[in-house]
């Protein structure tokens, strides 16, 4: 009789690394329930490198809704960024881990507080939260979240009289702008971006 033959065994799936739009090449993670995110997370959470998970359409059979995705990735104390068209049925959104310095929204804070009285928070989220609070992260965005203008824009929308008109822009495109202006590091970027809000004023 010959040798017995072995069972070949099957090597684990890997998730196949794609370029999106100049963002470096992360794993693709197939995602079609928030169980799946989840489950991810919670075997890969400690990582260091982001990944792309597919997004379902909304009414497609697999589609997850955005909030349980952004509550999810923060109670792992991971945090949601860039998006990108996979193809007519799937979007890309990018997940990754949250880095020390990264600003906390006021919506976060919302998905936070939700977690937390849920029972959902786990240690590696709250690490990041209570690291936050030690560095000024966590408060980093209030006033931001407040649409309060900084006196440096507020005299230059005054100076050109476009204060009234500064205000009548969305909400929303207004947090975007004052978030930008925020985050300049640089005089010289903070006087550009303050001009473009200018402007972005005197077209509104």
């Amino acid at each position: 009789m010959g040798a017995k033959q072995k069972p070949v065994q099957k090597k684990p799936a890997t998730a196949k690394p794609i370029s999106q739009g100049g963002l470096g090449d992360y794993a693709q993670i197939d995602v079609r329930s928030a169980q799946d995110l989840e489950r991810w997370l919670k075997a890969h959470h400690k990582q260091d490198k982001s990944v792309w998970i597919t997004r379902w359409k909304q009414g497609t059979k697999f589609h997850v809704p955005l909030p349980d995705i952004v509550a999810e990735a923060l109670a792992w104390g991971w945090i949601d960024s860039h998006t990108r068209k996979l193809d007519d049925q799937r979007s890309l959104l990018l997940i990754s881990p949250r880095r020390k310095g990264s600003a906390w929204s006021a919506l976060n804070k919302t998905y936070v507080a939700q977690l937390e009285k849920a029972g959902r928070l786990q240690p590696s989220g709250r690490a990041k939260i209570e690291q936050a609070k030690k560095d000024g992260s966590w408060n980093f965005l209030d006033d931001v979240d407040k649409l309060i203008e900084p006196p440096d824009l507020k005299a230059a929308l005054k100076k050109t009289g476009l204060l009234d008109a500064w205000r009548r822009i969305a909400p929303s495109q207004r947090r975007g702008l004052l978030e930008r202006l925020k985050q300049a590091v640089k005089p010289e970027t903070r006087s550009k971006r303050i001009a473009e809000m200018v402007t972005a004023a005197q077209k509104s």
